[in-house]
């Protein structure tokens, strides 16, 4: 199975966004009793959309300036000025909420938000399909030891029981030359703290002997 960094995750924020795009625009914004629910639900989309970008910077990025670099420029500019739009949308609905009862232009405040809220909506879609179709370039470029090694950082980063299963399933079934390209790429492209964890893990799966001469190969270049 190949290894996807964006689909899956892409597909839950698409719902996400519809979901609360159409709440914003039911909702009546002269009864402040009806935003407590849409805060609510704002504040999980940007704590979810703003997680995976970090995700994505931490683990997706740095092999993608080494396979891609273009590509990665493109991507890294258009997250910060998704990240600037994330912010204008959390200060205006932090405004709606701090006007009174008796303002006159709450509803038209609301219905800008609707707006902004939407024009990011649909920046965003864009973005995202730019990386799927990205994917589909690393998948031709970049080595399945390569993607498995930032997948499995990933998933030792995120939720280490998940990481140990990731590499409890994977690891065996890898050749020597394999297992030397995944953690090599491990080492110099994700977090110290990932690839010290995968180590760990991978020590106690392949024994002793195995992992010290993994360990002696991987100073070996990359391609």
């Amino acid at each position: 199975m190949r290894i996807d960094f964006y689909t899956y995750v892409h597909q839950c924020q698409r719902k996400q966004m519809f979901n609360l795009a159409m709440h914003a625009g039911d909702i009546n914004y002269n009864e402040p009793e009806k935003l407590l629910p849409l805060a609510e639900e704002l504040a999980v989309f940007l704590t979810g959309i703003r997680s995976h970008a970090d995700h994505e910077d931490i683990f997706i990025h740095p092999l993608l300036r080494r396979k891609m670099p273009s590509a990665s420029r493109t991507l890294d500019n258009e997250h910060e000025e998704l990240k600037k739009e994330l912010l204008n949308l959390e200060e205006n609905f932090a405004h709606i909420q701090l006007l009174t009862n008796h303002y006159p232009k709450r509803q038209e405040q609301g219905l800008e938000f609707y707006r902004a809220l939407n024009r990011f909506i649909a920046n965003y879609l864009y973005h995202i399909d730019k990386e799927e179709y990205v994917m589909q370039n690393l998948w031709e470029i970049a080595a399945a030891p390569e993607l498995s090694g930032m997948m499995m950082a990933f998933q030792v980063y995120h939720d280490p029981e998940e990481g140990r299963k990731w590499l409890s399933n994977h690891l065996p079934a890898m050749n020597f030359d394999e297992r030397v390209l995944m953690f090599k790429t491990v080492e110099l492209m994700a977090p110290a703290s990932c690839f010290l964890s995968m180590s760990k893990i991978s020590e106690e799966i392949l024994g002793d002997n195995t992992w010290q001469s993994i360990k002696q190969h991987c100073h070996q270049l990359i391609a």
